[in-house]
């Protein structure tokens, strides 16, 4: 495809998303909001690695809200760590005990 094609089918695809959706009312406001963000990201002078990264990040979180979706009603907490850390580590077996505790509590557990 050539460059004004790939904007044709893009815009294409677009407006018979928002045409053909069965969302609410504010989901349509957020979404709107997204493409005059993205609107905005266009009209920028951001870089090709700003454009990339911002594709890439809503990618994965579309990706993301898929993978939990089945799990939407579940507290989630995230705990970020080390690969440094060694598993002797006092701290490593508090978070451990911390995440048990919060597992027991109903809480999803996300590394």
């Amino acid at each position: 495809m050539n460059t004004g094609a790939d904007i044709n089918f893009a815009l294409e695809q677009l407006r018979d998303a928002l045409e053909n959706t069965q969302r609410s009312a504010t989901d349509i406001k957020q979404l709107v909001a997204l493409v005059q963000s993205t609107t905005a990201l266009i009209s920028s002078n951001a870089s090709s690695l700003d454009v990339k990264i911002s594709s890439l990040a809503l990618q994965e979180m579309t990706a993301a809200y898929e993978m939990f979706a089945p799990y939407r009603d579940v507290p989630k907490v995230s705990i970020f760590g080390s690969a440094r850390t060694t598993s002797d580590n006092p701290i490593y077996t508090q978070t451990v005990a911390t995440a048990k505790e919060l597992v027991s509590h109903g809480f999803m557990v996300v590394t």
